[in-house]
C-alpha cells in the first residue's frame, strides 16, 4: 500500500522529535530563571556579583538566539541603570571596586553585543576606565596603594619572583582588560583604552606558560605564598596539620571560569590576523586542550572539576574568612559546581557545549527541576524581590546549562 501524504508528514515528524535534544522541550521557559533576576536592581551592592555571574550566559543566549522579548527586557533594565543609577556605582569605593568591575564588564559585553543600543552607558564606562587607570589608588597587598592601577601593574611586571604572591595578576586586572577590550570596539582610538590593550598584551605574555602539547596555563608560581594555597599539598580535609604548600601553584578552577570570555574579549579587540589576535587566538586554544585534558574529570557518568588548573585536587582556601568558620576548606572537586554558570562555553570549539548537556542532566533532580525552577521564578517575579536564593543560584545553573546549548558564535 502506498503511504499518504499524511502518512509521510506524521512519520517525517516522529523521527524529527527523536533528534531534537531532550532538553529543547524545555526552551519555551528556559529565561524563568533571567526574567526572575531582571525584575530585581542588578547593580546593587548586594546583587552585583551574582547578576554578573548568573546573567552573562543568558545575555549571549538572548543575542545568538536573537530572542526579542529577552532583549527587550535587558534593554529595560539598562536604560533604568543609565538613567537614574549610574551614580550609585562608584568605583572611588575601594571595598566594592572588585564586584563593580565584575559587573561593568556585564554592562560592558551588552554594550558590544547590543551595538552601544545606550551610549550614555558606554560613556560612563569609558569615564571609569580612564578614572581607575590613572587616578584612583590602586590597593596593594603589605605597602602603601599604587597612585593607579597602571602604576601598579608596571610594578608587577618588573619585579623579581621573591616578592611572592604580591606579584600575582588579581581579579580587578582581568576585568578592567576585559571592559577596556570591549570598548575598545567602541571607541577604536582612545589612548587609555590603547594604553590598557597594549599593557594586558604585556601582561598575558609574560605570565604565560604553553607545554609541548599547547596546553596554557598562567601566572604559574605567582600564587605559591598566598594564604589561599597554603594548604593545596593535602588531597583531603580529614587529616590537616601544619601548613603544606606546593611549588608553581596555579589558580582555581572557579576563578578561572571567567578566563574564557575574558580571552576572548581580548582578542576581539584586535584586527583578525594580527599578532595579537594570533597570540590570543593560541591562548584560547591552549585553554581549551588544557581543561580537557587536565581539569575535567568524566567517570560513570559524572563531571567533576580538579580544584587547580594544573590539575592538581589539593585542598582549597582552608580556614577562609568567606567560609564563616574554622577547619573549614574545598577539598577535592568541591569547586565543581561553579561550572553551572556556564562560563566555561566560551571556550572555543564544541566539545564543550556537549559536556554542558551532560552536566546538565546530572544537576536535574527531584530538588532542581522545571517545573519547581519555573515556579520559584515566577513568585520572585510577582514579588519583584528574590526569595530563597540559594535555591535560585541552583536553578540558574539549571537554566544556564540548557542556554549553553545556543552559545556557538564564539
Amino acid at each position: 500500500m502506498k503511504p499518504t501524504k499524511k502518512t509521510l508528514l506524521l512519520h517525517f515528524l516522529a523521527v524529527a522529535a527523536c533528534l531534537i535534544p531532550q532538553w529543547a522541550y524545555a526552551n519555551n521557559t528556559v529565561t524563568n530563571g533571567v526574567d526572575a533576576y531582571l525584575v530585581t536592581r542588578t547593580w546593587a551592592p548586594n546583587e552585583r556579583y551574582n547578576a554578573t555571574h548568573f546573567l552573562m550566559v543568558p545575555l549571549h543566549y538572548a543575542y545568538q538566539t536573537q530572542d526579542k522579548q529577552l532583549i527587550q527586557k535587558f534593554d529595560a533594565q539598562m536604560a533604568i541603570l543609565t538613567q537614574s543609577n549610574l551614580e550609585s556605582m562608584d568605583l572611588s569605593d575601594s571595598s566594592q571596586r572588585l564586584r563593580l568591575l565584575q559587573y561593568l564588564y556585564l554592562l560592558s559585553q551588552y554594550a558590544v553585543l547590543s551595538g552601544n543600543k545606550q551610549p550614555e552607558l558606554s560613556t560612563y564606562l569609558l569615564q571609569n576606565m580612564r578614572k581607575i587607570w590613572t587616578e584612583m589608588p590602586a590597593w596593594q597587598w603589605q605597602r602603601k596603594p599604587f597612585n593607579n592601577m597602571k602604576e601598579r601593574i608596571q610594578w608587577k611586571l618588573n619585579v623579581g619572583k621573591d616578592v611572592g604572591f604580591k606579584r600575582a595578576i588579581i581579579d580587578e586586572e582581568f576585568f578592567t582588560f576585559a571592559v577596556a577590550a570591549d570598548l575598545s570596539k567602541i571607541y577604536k582610538n582612545n589612548p587609555v583604552l590603547k594604553d590598557i590593550n597594549q599593557t594586558s598584551l604585556q601582561v598575558f605574555q609574560q605570565r604565560s606558560s604553553f607545554d609541548s602539547s599547547g596546553r596554557w596555563l598562567f601566572d604559574k608560581g605567582s600564587w605559591d605564598t598566598h594564604p589561599d594555597f597554603a594548604y593545596a599539598g593535602y588531597t583531603d580535609t580529614q587529616h590537616i596539620e601544619d601548613k603544606k604548600p606546593i611549588q608553581n601553584t596555579v589558580m582555581d578552577s572557579s576563578h578561572f571560569l571567567r578566563m574564557p570570555l575574558i580571552l576572548k574579549s581580548l582578542q576581539d579587540s584586535y584586527q583578525t590576523g594580527s599578532v595579537p589576535y594570533a597570540f590570543y587566538q593560541k591562548t584560547r586554544m591552549g585553554l581549551e586542550k588544557q581543561f580537557f585534558d587536565k581539569v575535567l574529570v568524566n567517570k560513570n557518568n559524572n563531571i567533576s572539576l580538579t580544584n587547580f588548573m594544573d590539575g592538581r585536587n589539593g585542598v582549597y582556601r582552608w580556614n577562609h574568612k568567606s567560609l564563616g568558620q574554622e577547619n573549614e576548606g574545598y577539598d577535592a572537586y568541591e569547586l565543581t559546581s561553579s561550572f553551572g554558570m556556564g562560563w566555561w562555553v566560551f571556550l572555543p570549539n564544541s566539545r564543550i557545549n556537549n559536556l554542558y548537556h551532560q552536566y546538565h542532566q546530572q544537576i536535574t533532580t527531584n530538588d532542581i527541576n522545571q517545573k519547581k525552577c519555573d515556579r520559584l521564578s515566577e513568585v520572585i517575579i510577582q514579588k519583584q524581590n528574590i526569595i530563597n536564593r540559594k535555591t535560585l543560584n541552583q536553578c540558574m545553573y539549571w537554566y544556564n546549562t540548557i542556554m549553553t546549548d545556543a552559545i556557538t558564535n564564539k
